[in-house]
């Protein structure tokens, strides 16, 4: 599971747009009520699949109240995500 969505030059690490970023959860924390979620993006999901180096990395962070729904939790943090306006006009692949 990952996230899809354009991003624009001076939302990358690199200065490189990419019109289909692959963005995919590479590190959950847990610690009292608080969640940290780690995204790295790649240009593509073939980038990705080829081992390239990210061009995007953010930490997220919410109180796990916020944090609801049933199943797997990386696909919870997903959902999540997806509520967060950097976020909003991601679709999942």
């Amino acid at each position: 599971m990952a996230l899809q969505k354009e991003l624009i030059a001076n939302e990358t690490h690199v200065g490189m747009a990419a019109s289909e970023a692959y963005l995919k959860i590479s590190g959950l924390s847990v610690k009292d009520n608080f969640i940290s979620i780690s995204v790295e993006g790649f240009g593509a999901k073939e980038a990705r699949e080829n081992n390239s180096h990210p061009i995007f990395f953010n930490q997220y962070y919410a109180e796990l109240p916020m944090i609801t729904g049933t199943g797997n939790l990386i696909e919870i943090c997903y959902a999540y995500l997806k509520t967060l306006d950097e976020f909003s006009s991601s679709s999942d692949v």
